[in-house]
């Protein structure tokens, strides 16, 4: 059956993934069979065995037979550390240059703690940004325009009639953003240009503030720093980094008073400070590799890209100078010793001459390019900010929003028929709803026979009254219908009723507002949840 399903074109373009947790934990004789099997089919279904050792990499030797380890094409590897898949996934999601989503100073520094909290789960904090994201495209309407920011062309204004929205209501809500309207009063003419014109300069700063983190991520990660840490400094918009930012994003000019008042702010503090730091005292080979790690990251400014390069061939020639030294030290007599002294000295003096160039050109990076998205008028396009929604979705009551959720219903549906029904049950209301408002008649416990009578008469009551209209429209009417009218609806039958009472209690006992009953009552179920 699975050569069969592999054979179809869609599914052949990789192996098939076969994971066991735990190796040592299998039946010996079973796993060897399934590894012979794997082996006898593997023209047809290409097969990778991914194992699990919770003890020592020889396992497989101890568990396995011969024959079957002779069938087995072996190779080990190690997960990486927890810190290391933080990393990976706070650079995917915010930082590499393919990202153009992000989140506030706030929201990152709650997201942060939110992992912290939860035992430095991976898996929390993904869950975390799934729900940012869900949250942010559902709420914010010209999340759209994230599709602009992906392009390389970006001469042309967003087509928001793709999405339903036309080109003046877009503009209009861009321009009644917050950040918009404290920056740009004084502009007078709003129209598409103008739009295009705050699009281009928000993507450009934002960019260039990800090839700052990058760069300043590079320099200080050898000290066991996270990424996380680091963002989270880089996105305060009331940081001493952001002060020579104003809020419209124009960067104030950088004299030399403007300069050292940066410098002297928190100057011993803070990661950012200490990443420029460290630049002044690495040794040579170490900042060789930092440079060409910045040559790959500022490749799109070619201001800071030039002047790396530069150093990089500096570098690389100190480099050749020193090899070459080392390799003639044991020739030289002692006349030459002093002129070794010498050279020596002049490689010390240069090197401190790439450090400070480098740490400068550090330095000048995060003064004119570490401009906080928040800073930026326009960012609630691409920005999450909305920290109390989703502290709320993480660590709030869920029991107590389910059940608003399930009273509020058609504000989530958008039902019209619904929306003036008051207190009235209706037959159109979803049966999640329908079971939990008669569950409100009911005490701590709920006879299951008496519920499911109420909810058959509710779904049946649509019936009811159709009949009823039916026949009163029969006796005044002048003349009798020569056709039945096929648009009519058919009565539900008792099966169909009885599957849709399960489901509605499956759906309350998954989202634990009923407890199922027991051996004792197996006619009641207990409420667990009373109001909202």
């Amino acid at each position: 059956m699975l050569a069969t399903w592999y054979k179809e074109q869609q599914n052949n373009d990789n192996p098939v993934v076969i994971i066991i947790d735990d190796m040592e934990r299998c039946c010996a004789s079973i796993l060897s069979e399934f590894i012979h099997m794997l082996s006898e089919w593997v023209l047809k279904v290409p097969a990778i065995l991914i194992m699990g050792v919770a003890t020592t990499v020889d396992a497989p030797r101890n568990v396995l037979p011969s024959n079957a380890l002779h069938r087995l094409h072996a190779r080990k590897f190690t997960f990486q550390s927890l810190p290391e898949k933080m990393n990976y996934v706070v650079e995917t999601a915010f930082v590499k240059q393919s990202s153009e989503f992000t989140i506030s100073h706030k929201t990152a520094v709650f997201m942060r703690n939110y992992f912290v909290h939860q035992n430095g789960s991976v898996t929390s904090f993904i869950r975390a940004l799934k729900i940012a994201c869900a949250q942010h495209f559902s709420t914010q309407p010209l999340c759209f325009i994230l599709h602009w920011f992906l392009r390389d062309e970006d001469n042309e204004v967003p087509q928001s009639h793709i999405y339903g929205l036309s080109q003046e209501r877009m503009l209009k809500l861009a321009f009644d953003l917050p950040s918009w309207k404290s920056t740009n009063n004084q502009i007078t003419q709003l129209s598409g240009e103008t739009l295009l014109d705050g699009l281009t300069q928000l993507k450009k700063l934002h960019k260039t503030w990800r090839m700052v983190v990058l760069c300043l991520y590079e320099a200080i990660k050898g000290e066991n720093v996270q990424l996380l840490d680091l963002m989270c400094e880089a996105l305060d918009p009331k940081g001493p980094f952001a002060s020579q930012f104003d809020i419209g994003s124009r960067v104030l000019p950088s004299d030399d008073s403007t300069s050292q008042k940066f410098h002297s702010l928190e100057k011993n503090k803070g990661l950012i400070n200490r990443a420029i730091r460290r630049v002044k005292e690495l040794p040579a080979n170490q900042l060789l590799v930092l440079m060409k790690a910045w040559e790959k990251h500022t490749v799109d400014v070619p201001e800071f890209h030039s002047e790396v390069k530069a150093l990089v061939l500096s570098l690389l020639k100190l480099e050749e100078n020193g090899e070459s030294l080392n390799q003639n030290k044991v020739e030289m007599t002692n006349t030459r010793k002093q002129a070794l002294r010498g050279h020596l000295n002049g490689a010390d003096k240069n090197l401190r001459v790439a450090n400070e160039k480098a740490s400068n050109l550090v330095d000048l990076m995060v003064r004119r390019y570490m401009c906080p998205v928040e800073c930026v008028a326009l960012h609630e396009v691409l920005c999450f900010d909305c920290v109390d929604q989703l502290q709320a979705a993480l660590i709030g009551d869920m029991r107590r929003r389910i059940q608003m959720d399930l009273q509020d219903f058609h504000a989530i549906i958008r039902c019209s028929c619904c929306s003036k029904r008051g207190s009235t049950i209706l037959p159109s209301m979803p049966d999640s709803s329908i079971m939990y408002t008669l569950a409100q008649e009911h005490g701590d416990v709920v006879n299951v026979h008496d519920w499911y009578q109420s909810f058959k008469s509710v779904v049946l009551s649509t019936h009811m009254v159709s009949k009823r209209g039916k026949s009163r429209s029969k006796q005044h009417s002048p003349t009798p219908k020569k056709r039945k009218t096929t648009s009519e609806l058919s009565q539900p039958s008792e099966a169909s009723i009885q599957a849709r009472f399960c489901k509605a209690i499956v759906e309350l006992q998954v989202t634990g507002l009923v407890r199922m009953p027991n051996r004792r009552r197996p006619d009641y179920l207990q409420r667990l949840a009373f109001g909202s």
